[in-house]
C-alpha cells in the first residue's frame, strides 16, 4: 500500500513539472516556451529559422550597439541634440548591419514573433 501510495506521489509530481513547460518542434529542433509564452531572443531567432553563426553574429551586433550607446549616453562632452544625432546614426547602421546578416524573410518572422509576443502581454 505504502510503495503504490509512494508510486503515485512520484507520478504526480513529475506530471506537473512537466505540464509547466511545453515543446514546439520547429525545423527538427525541440523548442522550450515557458508557461508564460514568452520566448527568449535567442528562442525567437532558432524558431525563426536563423542558423547558429547568424544568431551569433546578432549577438555580438547586439552588444557592440548596446555598448556604443551606452558610451554615447554617458558621454559629458556631447550636447542632447548631439546625443541624439549620433544615436539616430548608430542605430540606422544597426540595422544596416543586421540586414547583412539575416535576410528579409528571417527578418519578418523575427518582426512576427516579436508583435504576437507583445499582443499576448496586454
Amino acid at each position: 500500500m505504502k510503495k503504490l501510495a509512494l508510486l503515485l506521489f512520484v507520478c504526480t509530481i513529475s506530471f506537473a513539472g512537466f505540464s509547466q513547460v511545453q515543446r514546439k518542434i520547429v525545423k527538427d529542433t525541440m523548442v522550450k516556451i515557458p508557461a508564460d509564452g514568452k520566448l527568449t531572443k535567442k528562442q525567437r531567432m532558432s524558431e525563426a529559422g536563423l542558423s547558429g553563426s547568424q544568431m551569433q553574429k546578432m549577438m555580438e551586433l547586439k552588444k557592440a550597439n548596446k555598448a556604443a550607446k551606452d558610451a554615447i549616453k554617458n558621454d559629458p562632452t556631447l550636447t542632447p541634440e548631439q546625443k541624439e544625432a549620433k544615436t539616430r546614426a548608430l542605430k540606422q547602421d544597426y540595422k544596416k548591419q543586421v540586414d547583412a546578416v539575416i535576410t528579409p524573410d528571417e527578418k519578418a518572422r523575427l518582426k512576427e514573433m516579436k508583435k504576437n509576443q507583445d499582443k499576448q502581454k496586454q
